[in-house]
């Protein structure tokens, strides 16, 4: 009798622990679509407000005040729905870390590596070095400042923190690193409607090199400075291009 007093009780068995990769996925995706869709409804308020810019001849003008306007409005949502996920702090959810010295050469090398790739392989296939959509709305954007602006700083910062800062980690749980790299690429790829198949495929490449090193560096600020630095080279190839035809 008295061992079994002083035996100890039996553990009972512990519950198991909720699942909630699955919810924490749909919550995700819903609202990485449904900052995507606001940041549509805020383009398209801008052209309703200023019809001028639907005019012939303003379609980069357009671009680049649509973009402007709306890309804040994306951040925001970003910043405060992330806000309100609560895993852990705001700056290790979203990647907002200074990557290393060394990881940024590394990333800009690989970004050397796709560019240099992705321009030889246009030249073999006998495709224009830039795509029509740039260079109309480089010819039509009637201030450059702005479209420089809106094509180097707010349209990266904006995509960066929604696919690779929200998207990206949001899946991640769920899905796996490869799974998680894929769909977020994949929906980074989609808006891009603009281009034809070959130039979506290099976006979804380009997907997929920005999430490998958000993954592997946890900055999403390095990921930012590369799209920039993409869209920089392709705007100043527009310029170069026209500059060749004018001449």
């Amino acid at each position: 009798m008295l061992d079994e007093i002083q035996a100890p009780l039996a553990p009972e068995p512990a519950e198991p622990a909720p699942r909630q990769g699955f919810w924490e996925l749909l919550a995700t995706i819903g609202v990485a679509l449904a900052t995507f869709v606001v940041y549509g409804l805020a383009q398209g308020a801008v052209l309703a407000l200023f019809p001028g810019l639907l005019a012939g001849g303003n379609f980069g003008r357009a671009f680049t005040v649509t973009t402007l306007a709306s890309a804040p409005i994306g951040i925001a949502l970003l910043l405060g729905f992330a806000r309100l996920r609560q895993r852990i702090s705001l700056r290790d959810d979203l990647g907002l870390r200074l990557p290393t010295a060394r990881q940024t050469l590394g990333a800009l090398a690989l970004l050397a590596v796709f560019n240099v790739s992705y321009d030889q392989l246009t030249r073999l296939l006998h495709r224009p070095l830039v795509p029509d959509f740039m260079v109309s709305a480089y010819r039509t954007a009637h201030g450059l400042p702005g479209l420089y602006l809106a094509v180097v700083v707010a349209a990266p910062v904006f995509e960066e923190l929604l696919f690779r800062g929200f998207l990206l980690p949001g899946l991640l749980p769920a899905l796996g690193a490869v799974l998680a790299a894929l769909l977020s690429s994949v929906a980074f790829a989609l808006p891009h409607l603009q281009y034809d198949l070959f130039d979506m495929t290099s976006v979804f490449v380009l997907g997929l090199l920005f999430a490998g090193v958000r993954l592997t560096t946890g900055s999403t600020l390095l990921t930012i400075l590369l799209h920039a630095i993409t869209n920089l080279i392709a705007t100043l190839q527009v310029a170069w291009v026209l500059t060749r035809s004018a001449g």
